[in-house]
């Protein structure tokens, strides 16, 4: 019996370890107009989702940036477009806030595209519309 068990604990302990794998953040490289870009802290994947630090995403775009801290309200704005996010919408990571890429693009109208195979994102921001 008390193998049995064992051998039941070191099956489930297994299982653990493969979910926490897969929810594992994941690195991704940033392109703006294919020009690679480095982020710190570093741009990452996480459940299917690209997220980017708030900050260095709005350097990269060359826009604007606000925060509320009484409402939890980000703002990034590009050309004549903002994306305004509740800070519930992102995700923490050590201390830094990221904002879903794909949530961020479509509300500024800028195109990316993601490339599964090197894990990497374009954001084309010659094709943006203002």
């Amino acid at each position: 019996m008390s193998r049995h068990w064992r051998q039941c604990g070191s099956v489930l302990l297994v299982i653990l370890a493969c979910g926490a794998a897969q929810a594992a953040d994941k690195p991704i490289q940033v392109f703006v107009n294919s020009q690679r870009q480095t982020f710190h802290p570093p741009a990452l994947a996480r459940n299917g989702k690209a997220y980017l630090p708030m900050r260095p995403f709005a350097s990269a775009i060359m826009g604007g940036l606000a925060y509320d801290a009484g409402t939890g309200t980000v703002r990034i704005s590009y050309c004549s477009k903002t994306a305004k996010l509740k800070k519930s919408q992102g995700i923490t990571v050590n201390g830094s806030f990221y904002v879903p890429l794909r949530t961020v693009a479509d509300a500024l109208a800028i195109p990316i595209t993601w490339n599964p195979r090197t894990a990497s994102v374009n954001i084309n921001l010659g094709s943006a519309g203002g």
